[in-house]
């Protein structure tokens, strides 16, 4: 099945989802729950690839320096209110043009909804980038919860753990919703972090 997934998404991309393309305009959104490796990962990607790693914690936090942000995204931020999908995209597309975003890039934590990636999809559009794919980090509740526990984090209480897990599934029901099957690929990341990437990059590569 997986094969198959890569096979359409190569036809759909005009092209191969090797090394080159990876360094060529390929947008990856890593999905995963709390926990699942998600940095990790990009991480990786970042540093044998070259292309930028975009967390959306980082970028909206400094947003607040942006003169080029809307007078609502600027007065929600100040007011600590959660910014409409409009106001994201805007502050997350904004951050990823001040990289050198066109050979490519990862993302952590954007789009979280249907509107997000229809701006990020009509982002790539416009900037003649490939159709973003996303890769899923799949984790069992019960193992998010041991590694978060495992952290030993103040703020990791049993309460905030739970309130994390369901906040997860909720936004990746959106998500996954989102994107076709045909450019979605799901990885075990119940393994060590270097398994987890082989299986990434055995994926993209696929169908060279």
């Amino acid at each position: 099945m997986r094969t198959v997934i890569i096979g359409v998404i190569l036809a759909l991309a005009g092209a191969s989802l090797g090394a080159q393309t990876l360094g060529n305009g390929l947008i990856l959104i890593l999905a995963g729950p709390p926990g699942s490796g998600k940095t990790t990962q990009a991480e990786y990607i970042k540093k044998e690839f070259r292309i930028p790693f975009v967390s959306a914690a980082t970028a909206l936090k400094q947003a607040r320096g942006w003169m080029k942000t809307s007078k609502e995204s600027r007065a929600a931020m100040a007011g600590g209110a959660m910014l409409s999908d409009e106001g994201t995209s805007e502050l997350m597309i904004e951050y990823i043009k001040r990289q050198d975003f066109k050979r490519g890039f990862v993302l952590d934590g954007y789009p979280a909804t249907k509107g997000q990636a229809q701006a990020l999809e009509q982002f790539a559009k416009e900037l003649a980038l490939l159709p973003p794919v996303v890769i899923l980090l799949e984790v069992p509740d019960e193992v998010v919860r041991q590694r978060m526990a495992d952290r030993k984090r103040a703020d990791d209480t049993p309460a905030n753990i739970e309130a994390r897990i369901k906040e997860y599934h909720e936004e990746s029901t959106a998500l996954l919703a989102a994107y076709p099957a045909v450019r979605l690929m799901r990885v075990d990341a119940t393994k060590p972090p270097s398994e987890v990437y082989k299986q990434i990059k055995s994926l993209l590569k696929a169908g060279n």
